[in-house]
């Protein structure tokens, strides 16, 4: 039975009340890190059989097409939600988390990440939980000493992939095609709005709404070690192409997050496959394999998941250097 929204809300505000990192976090070692956020994670476990679906009023949802609110969601470099003007995750409202490794292949020519890797916390959720169909998306929050993180949004189509239930089924990508239905279009306008108003600077503007760039990422190193202007090498595109073994039937009947928790450790979740530029992007060519997502531990679905878990939007636009 679905957990009644005014419970959920009780036990979130009663589960993370507690919850703030601790003041020297950010100080803290990539690895560090990584532990604490997982331990803030385990803290707020949904009951077995009672996971939430029920999603955000219309009143609240209404917030999608307000800039200003919209804007947060780049402006904040925290790890963790702003408990004093907490607000409620409108989209990719529920989902599930664990620890995971970007390990990159040896042949990465990238920087920042791409070429040191990162431990970090892997979020799966659903766009909208709906009962014919299923919208994946991923997040990864790439953990760095000494500085906030390098986080990374993924989504593969907007509409979704129908009702087959295999949240793996489809590659989740930082560039994502335009949505066809109406709703989720005066959404895209409004979130091009934001990106205008983000900087004066149009290298700190995303190309538009469909664009979760990747220049941040390739700045930096988990160590902290920064990337030389002029010398940062980002992909333009990567498809997050699941590993089929982890995958389930397209015909489940359990929740996505029940089936996601039965993924072994140590599995490799995706492999990372970069285009360097959107021509080649575009033209699906010059892809090559450059990392892989490993899970570090089991997933597990929790109120500091859902509402507690922050990873912020870039906002520096790709470049090529």
């Amino acid at each position: 039975m679905p957990l009644p929204t005014i419970f959920l809300l009780a036990l979130v505000q009663i589960s993370l009340v507690l919850a703030y990192l601790p003041p020297n976090y950010e100080k803290q070692t990539a690895s560090a890190k990584q532990e604490i956020l997982w331990g803030q994670l385990r803290q707020s476990p949904y009951p077995a059989g009672r996971l939430p679906v029920e999603g955000p009023s219309a009143l609240q949802a209404a917030q999608l097409l307000v800039p200003t609110f919209l804007k947060g969601s780049f402006n904040c470099a925290n790890d963790e939600m702003d408990y004093d003007s907490r607000k409620w995750k409108i989209i990719h409202t529920f989902g599930t988390c664990a620890k995971a490794t970007l390990r990159p292949f040896a042949n990465s020519t990238y920087t920042g990440v791409f070429k040191s890797g990162a431990p970090g916390i892997i979020r799966l959720s659903a766009v909208r939980i709906v009962a014919d169909n299923m919208i994946p998306s991923m997040g990864f929050k790439a953990l760095i000493d000494g500085v906030p993180s390098a986080n990374f949004h993924n989504v593969f189509s907007p509409d979704g992939q129908g009702l087959n239930k295999n949240f793996f089924a489809n590659n989740v990508s930082n560039i994502i095609p335009d949505s066809q239905q109406t709703p989720l279009q005066v959404v895209a306008v409004a979130f091009t709005a934001t990106l205008r108003i983000l900087s004066i600077w149009p290298s700190e503007q995303p190309e538009d709404a469909n664009s979760m760039p990747l220049y941040e990422q390739s700045s930096i190193e988990t160590s902290g070690k920064v990337v030389p202007k002029g010398k940062v090498y980002a992909p333009w595109r990567i498809d997050y192409v699941p590993n089929p073994a982890i995958g389930y039937s397209p015909n489940a009947t359990e929740d996505f997050r029940v089936k996601i928790a039965e993924t072994p450790v140590g599995s490799v979740l995706y492999t990372l496959v970069a285009y360097w530029t959107r021509a080649q992007a575009e033209a699906k060519t010059g892809g090559v394999a450059i990392g892989e997502l490993v899970l570090d531990s089991n997933f597990i679905a929790s109120a500091y998941c859902d509402q507690g878990l922050f990873l912020n939007h870039a906002s520096k636009r790709w470049q090529k250097e």
